[in-house]
């Protein structure tokens, strides 16, 4: 099996959530987002959260949660909402 890649511009202030299938078979795209979101930048607090809710649905797999912000003066500011994805050629 080959691992999927892609290549992502990152921003300044651009959170990166790596996760496993703990978290991501227990929670939407939508409620991670959210948590994350309401979070008011403890990104602590956004992992514990989402631990949390993936726990009081079942739990039955263990959990992963990393988030990181990315800062400094070297990235692009971020103009918009959207991001580009360019996936690599197979």
């Amino acid at each position: 099996m080959n691992p999927a890649t892609a290549r992502i511009q990152i921003r300044q202030g651009d959170i990166l959530l790596l996760c496993s299938d703990g978290l991501s078979g227990k929670l939407r795209n939508e409620e991670i987002r959210t948590i994350v979101s309401e979070s008011n930048g403890d990104l602590g607090a956004a992992c514990t959260a989402l631990v949390d809710q993936a726990n009081y649905r079942g739990g039955e797999d263990n959990i992963t949660v990393v988030l990181a912000r990315f800062t400094g003066d070297e990235l692009r500011e971020a103009s918009a909402d959207r991001i580009t994805v360019e996936f690599a050629a197979t």
